[in-house]
């Protein structure tokens, strides 16, 4: 962490003050359908203000512009912003290329190509041409005032995938040889499975492609072996896991069958536990797990204190305000993943709380790391805003010093209390949220036994709600009702919802019989989740609980069942 904040330190030191100097130029050469004129507004820190405005008269055609401006001594360019003008005949607009010097040295520049990725806000202007940056001017817009503002100057000056590089570089230098070490060592044993769990567990905060990828590969690991032994652990779990698959399915009533993608996960983790027995390999799972998190965590916090002394300057957060509207400024600390889902990830950090918990019990474990993935675990949580997890992380920690026997008499009515409760208050903490729950109720009313089919939400529910941040109403996309237990309702009916409530249910008791005290922390924090979120209906938490439920399930006792292809066909062929 020390190694990434000095490095990172001294580039944003040295970027920040580049844009403190006097004197810069900026280069535009652009085309206008119409003779116009532009706008050159610059933010140093006070808004796009009228004295830090410069105008200049385009011709039609090509043009080549140069713009000279200075900046007054202790002034910080953070943004700048074109306006187009006001004659409502300019309705086609090129950018090829823009630059901003400073002396002779080029701070940025990007070509009509890469324009669409650097625009953060856009008014009276069409979706651009992103394989040639034409613009098109919404002239029949009262007023008519089309401009663009840039990304800030910060994020012109280094592109993205260069800040991320610099970012995890310390982390990857300092794991390189332990991990390459690892992979030699599994290699060499043989032990694939574990290659694929620990790729899985390590791109969970990727791409979505990547952990679909994972999943699959681990699929044909899981084909592969239980051809070569012919044998298939049968566990409970695995059987529940793929009613859950089938409940979707058989609903499926008017969704498209492609909604199937998600849920099918349940099916492919029930398979791939039938077919490799992950039980001699749980406390290593366990440990790679909350190596991942940890590492996150760490980078997480090592990026929040670059932000508050240089990035948060750019969009007017420090660490005072930071916290007056967290629910929003929180994205700001995950530019450098692709999934910035700030709950679901909470909430990935809070089962590596759970295992490490379990291992620190069971002394496998220093005590030291504990509080250490404690504590960065806690400070992620505060950063990332989310009040559901920092509330399910306080209970998780409570819950953890209770005994098994005394958590299986009190994990359902607990949920039931917290269900309640939240059900009471949710129009006072979360409009937002009451007012989408509202929407589906009265959806899902229309068709109350089976629902209008898997996957449909989304065409049911509005596009989008306005949702305030930082005190203004924006639109939220909106593609589920943010609650499971609805989504079903709406989706599957009231038959689906108590299919699914069943399930979970016997899920609850597996653990239970079993004395698995760690899947039931799981399991009812999954099922809390569910209360404000659709995990459902997103893949990577869907994915990773399917994982989970499926692997531990071979904590518990199962039965190895021989599995021969040619012996069934004899048992079925009634000739042989």
């Amino acid at each position: 962490m020390i190694l990434s904040i000095s490095l990172n330190f001294l580039v944003s030191h040295y970027q920040h003050s580049k844009f403190q100097q006097l004197e810069y130029e900026l280069h535009v050469q652009l085309y206008y359908n119409t003779d116009s004129s532009l706008d050159l507004y610059l933010d140093t820190g006070d808004g796009f203000q009228q004295n830090n405005r410069i105008k200049v008269m385009v011709n039609r055609g090509v043009n080549h512009i140069k713009i000279p401006f200075t900046l007054i001594k202790g002034e910080q360019l953070k943004f700048i912003r074109l306006d187009f003008g006001e004659n409502t005949k300019l309705s086609k607009v090129k950018i090829y290329e823009i630059q901003l010097l400073e002396s002779s040295e080029v701070l940025f520049s990007f070509s009509s190509l890469q324009i669409s990725d650097k625009i953060g806000f856009s008014k009276n202007i069409s979706p651009i041409d992103q394989d040639n940056g034409i613009f098109y001017l919404e002239t029949s817009a009262t007023p008519f005032d089309p401009y663009i503002v840039f990304v800030s100057s910060y994020d012109l000056m280094i592109p993205k995938w260069q800040r991320v590089f610099l970012l995890v570089l310390p982390w990857v230098v300092l794991m390189f040889m332990p991990v390459y070490e690892w992979i030699k060592e599994k290699v060499k044993l043989g032990d694939f499975k574990m290659l694929l769990v620990g790729l899985f567990i390590s791109v969970i905060l990727l791409k979505a492609a990547w952990i679909t990828m994972a999943s699959l590969l681990l699929l044909l690991l899981g084909i592969i072996t239980l051809i070569k032994d012919n044998k298939i652990y049968y566990t409970k779990t695995n059987c529940l896991l793929v009613f859950l698959f089938i409940i979707p399915f058989v609903l499926l009533g008017q969704g498209q069958s492609i909604k199937l993608a998600i849920p099918i996960a349940f099916l492919i983790f029930s398979v791939i536990s039938s077919a490799i027995d992950f039980s001699d390999s749980l406390i290593e799972i366990k440990t790679i797990f909350i190596k991942v998190f940890m590492v996150f965590n760490s980078i997480l916090i090592s990026y929040s204190v670059l932000f508050f002394c240089y990035d948060g300057f750019y969009y007017n957060i420090d660490f005072l305000n930071f916290f007056l509207n967290l629910k929003s400024n929180s994205h700001h600390l995950l530019y450098w993943v692709f999934y910035d889902h700030t709950t679901f990830i909470s909430f990935f950090m809070l089962i590596g709380q759970i295992f490490i918990f379990d291992l620190g019990k069971n002394k496998l474990v220093f005590r030291s790391d504990l509080i250490f993935y404690s504590l960065l675990t806690l400070i992620g949580l505060l950063l990332l805003g989310s009040r559901f997890a920092f509330a399910l992380g306080v209970m998780i920690t409570l819950l953890n010093f209770i005994s098994k026997g005394i958590l299986e008499l009190i994990l359902i009515p607990l949920y039931l209390l917290i269900f309640g409760f939240i059900h009471v208050v949710i129009q006072k903490i979360d409009p937002f949220r009451a007012n989408l729950w509202e929407m589906s109720i009265l959806k899902a009313k229309e068709n109350f036994w089976v629902g209008h089919g898997t996957g449909t939400s989304n065409l049911l529910l509005p596009e989008q709600l306005p949702i305030i941040k930082s005190g203004v109403n924006v639109p939220m996309p909106i593609n589920h009702s943010h609650n499971q237990f609805l989504t079903f309702l709406l989706e599957n009916g009231v038959i689906g919802v108590l299919l699914a409530i069943l399930v979970l249910l016997l899920l609850f008791n597996e653990f239970r019989k079993h004395e698995n005290k760690t899947m039931l922390l799981i399991w009812f924090a999954f099922i809390t989740l569910m209360i404000i979120e659709s995990p459902f209906k997103t893949a990577r938490p869907l994915y990773v609980v399917s994982f989970l439920f499926a692997v531990f399930s071979s904590n518990s006792k199962h039965r190895k069942v021989d599995f021969n292809p040619k012996k069934l066909m004899r048992f079925s062929n009634p000739l042989n």
